[in-house]
């Protein structure tokens, strides 16, 4: 078995034949303790206030229950501990989905010497069902936020990334990949802001990177903290209506129970 200096040695001594950043990430991978990985990725939801929904027969702890049926202040004193909020946050997690949009921060690193290019990006893993019509927490955005690397309409059947002119998402044109690539640097990078939008049904997915590492093509999947990313349309039932078996919305200084959720007002719809 060969030791790790005698394969640093032979790294070293390849170098004089071979391309000087291939063989070290060679000798980085190959080396015991050296980086496995092309790429580090950290996704970052970039909506501080994202309206989410809950789908019919979604068993709810009394907590959630409980604050889906409150008066609570929007300051942050809503009379819950530090680990009910944690455990709310969870179960939020775990069942919920964000409704009608979101915007991701994708912050991606190099690890190599190489080059690396990223050459597309892909929602996989798709798996559609009916939209989220249990429970609804109503966050109307605050505006101002319309800005995006590029954008995916997941009504689509197969959602590819389209571009943006100027980073604005109300300016969507083309198909994004191939016609542009966007290099990866060794030092941390500005985000790749990612839009995504649907108004049919829900859908759960992960997203593929495929990236170039010098001229050989690699691939990772990543989703959101692990899990797959979620969303799910409004369950709308006619124009500026939805409906839902309970539904809390923020207005003014509180989040107040609906008083009739089953005919709630929504911009959206």
């Amino acid at each position: 078995m060969l030791t790790a200096t005698t394969i640093a040695v032979l790294a070293w001594l390849i170098r004089d034949v071979a391309d000087l950043d291939a063989a070290t990430d060679w000798t980085r991978k190959t080396i015991p303790g050296g980086s496995p990985q092309d790429l580090t990725s950290t996704l970052v939801d970039y909506d501080d206030d994202s309206t989410v929904a809950w789908p019919a027969g979604t068993p709810m702890s009394p907590l959630l229950q409980r604050y889906l049926s409150s008066r609570t202040s929007l300051s942050g004193d809503d009379g819950l501990t530090e680990s009910e909020s944690a455990s709310i946050g969870q179960e939020l997690s775990a069942t919920a989905a964000t409704v009608a949009r979101q915007t991701f921060g994708l912050f991606l690193t190099s690890k190599r010497r190489q080059p690396i290019r990223i050459v597309n990006i892909v929602p996989v893993e798709l798996r559609r069902g009916p939209v989220y019509d249990q429970a609804l927490a109503l966050f109307p955005p605050q505006g101002g936020e319309n800005s995006a690397t590029m954008v995916f309409n997941l009504d689509e059947a197969a959602p590819r990334a389209h571009a943006v002119k100027d980073n604005d998402i109300t300016k969507v044109r083309g198909p994004f990949f191939p016609a542009q690539t966007l290099p990866v640097p060794e030092d941390k990078q500005e985000p790749i802001l990612i839009h995504f939008s649907i108004t049919r049904g829900s859908l759960s997915f992960k997203l593929r990177i495929d990236y170039l590492l010098g001229d050989q093509p690699h691939s990772m999947t990543i989703g959101d903290e692990g899990r797959p990313i979620r969303l799910t349309a409004y369950n709308c039932t006619g124009p500026g209506r939805a409906s839902y078996e309970r539904a809390i919305a923020a207005g003014g200084t509180h989040i107040e129970p609906v008083k009739n959720p089953r005919r709630m007002r929504v911009s959206d719809c």
